[in-house]
């Protein structure tokens, strides 16, 4: 009875991590394959109302108000996201490029007069303490100024790896909007 009990949970268990490994393999491998074909299939469903619509509406054939339809949707989204993501990265990578300049004009003075407050402070007290404390703060805004220069060049390659990746995108992009055009004009039959 106890080993019946055990090979029946063995068996269950075994059959349901085989259902998650595999679930896991198809979201890992597979899924991001079909997106293009997941989302151009879910915007063929939402435009399906506004399709019927024209359909009453135009005297064309069906098969056209579909394409004129997600063509008519694919260009306001395009025109839009492509408005919004020029602006995007053009104001970022000015932001990104103002850094160093910013640092140079507005934070290292503000830092050159705190820290030649304090040297003067210490000069009070110990003429070769001031003369250390001047030596170390040269190299600390020197050190700092490097620094945001890097920064600021580390978020520039960041931003142009991003706009490297951009063409697997639109390949994607690409797909989605075939497919949309394909789903849509034959909806009825899917």
């Amino acid at each position: 009875m106890v080993t019946e009990k055990r090979k029946n949970f063995l068996i269950n268990f075994t059959y349901f991590a085989v259902i998650v490994v595999m679930a896991l393999l198809v979201l890992l491998y597979v899924a991001p394959l079909a997106w293009p074909f997941i989302v151009g299939f879910f915007i063929a469903c939402v435009l399906q109302k506004p399709i019927r619509f024209l359909r009453r509406k135009l005297p064309i054939p069906d098969k056209m108000t579909a394409i004129l339809a997600v063509l008519l949707f694919y260009a306001t989204i395009g025109v839009l996201i492509s408005l919004a993501s020029v602006k995007a990265f053009s104001e970022l990578a000015s932001l990104i490029a103002m850094v160093p300049t910013f640092y140079s004009v507005h934070v290292q003075p503000l830092l050159w007069d705190v820290l030649t407050g304090m040297e003067i402070a210490f000069l009070d007290m110990d003429p070769s303490l001031a003369a250390t404390l001047e030596d170390l703060t040269r190299q600390f805004l020197q050190s700092l100024g490097e620094r945001v220069t890097g920064w600021s060049m580390a978020a520039m390659g960041i931003i142009s790896g991003i706009a490297s990746s951009l063409p697997a995108l639109f390949i994607k992009i690409v797909l989605m909007i075939i497919s949309t055009f394909f789903i849509a004009v034959d909806y009825e039959r899917l």
